[in-house]
């Protein structure tokens, strides 16, 4: 979508789904999809194959660029852009690199389960959030596959850390962590330099993925369940979600903000590359099917509605 509110479609066909897009600061997209060059109904066929396709900035035909009999997903450039991190989904988790180009592909780690993974700024390292058996945590690894994997945090068997991001200037990486009874999911932050870890959300509230940086490392934007909860409506026969989820701007001083205020359903705020601006997408609420893709100013004025179909499950990029 432009700033003037003009929609363009990238893909379109209803044989199959494109997901997880990325964008290169230089207009390319990558993304996955389940795309096929001769599609065809198969009866025998248990199973979907999602591979790696790149558009070039020209808008040229998609192009594979990693593809095997499983699942790639969460395609991601390096800041760079000339390579893109992948998860392969088999009997185990890879985390893979490949050139944008198509070429070098190389398996950096592997484990039962990754949740999430961040470049570093510098397109040196990726952190990953990961479980392998009993051990569950943060796993820092090289990009060229130079030096083995190195366990940054771990966590107790009834926690689970499920995204993670690194900061602009490289000093820090935030996570949520997931507890597996029912603790609240927290936002924290490590800091690299002193190995110190630093709870950012306020303790009530049920951090949603990903957290987003400003752009001078200092803050964190997300969403949040607040005073969430659900029962099951026998006259209505279905569940009934009870409470809000907002938008919040916190700092590493311990200063929070909710930018959001009605009771409904405020998801995946982003920043605009200026640092002025914050979109994200919004429904009445909390079950709701379809979406909006609206605008408002870094205090939360100024709200605006620029797309009303928009899918449960989609992500927002923000680009120059």
């Amino acid at each position: 979508m432009s700033e003037s509110g003009e929609v363009r479609k990238i893909t379109d066909n209803i044989r199959w789904r494109d997901m997880d897009t990325d964008v290169s600061a230089d207009g390319r997209l990558v993304f996955s999809s389940n795309r096929e060059d001769n599609p065809r109904v198969d009866l025998n066929r248990i199973s979907e194959d999602f591979n790696i396709h790149l558009i070039e900035k020209d808008g040229s035909e998609p192009k594979k660029i990693a593809s095997s009999r499983h699942r790639e997903l969460k395609p991601r450039f390096s800041p760079g852009g000339r390579n893109i991190a992948v998860i392969r989904s088999g009997a185990r988790q890879q985390l893979l690199v490949v050139g944008a180009n198509g070429e070098g592909e190389r398996a950096l780690a592997e484990a039962d389960e990754i949740y999430d993974f961040s470049w570093s700024p510098d397109g040196r390292r990726i952190a990953l959030a990961r479980r392998d058996g009993k051990e569950s945590g943060i796993w820092l690894v090289s990009a060229d596959g130079s030096e083995p994997p190195f366990q940054l945090k771990n966590v107790s068997r009834a926690h689970r850390i499920v995204s993670i991001r690194w900061s602009p200037d490289g000093g820090k990486i935030a996570y949520i962590d997931h507890p597996l009874n029912a603790e609240s999911r927290q936002l924290w932050v490590r800091h690299l330099d002193s190995g110190r870890d630093q709870r950012i959300s306020p303790e009530d509230l049920q951090v949603q993925q990903p957290p987003e940086w400003s752009a001078d490392g200092n803050r964190l934007l997300y969403a949040a369940l607040a005073d969430y909860r659900f029962r099951y409506d026998e006259n209505a026969h279905k569940k009934v979600y009870e409470g809000a989820m907002h938008i919040y701007l916190s700092d590493l001083e311990g200063n929070d903000r909710q930018l959001t205020s009605r009771e409904a359903l405020h998801k995946s705020p982003v920043f605009s590359p200026d640092g002025r601006r914050i979109a994200f997408l919004y429904a009445p609420e909390l079950n709701s099917r379809q979406l909006s893709l609206r605008t408002m100013d870094r205090d939360g004025g100024n709200v605006n509605e620029w797309f009303d179909s928009v899918a449960r499950n989609s992500n927002l990029r923000w680009v120059q």
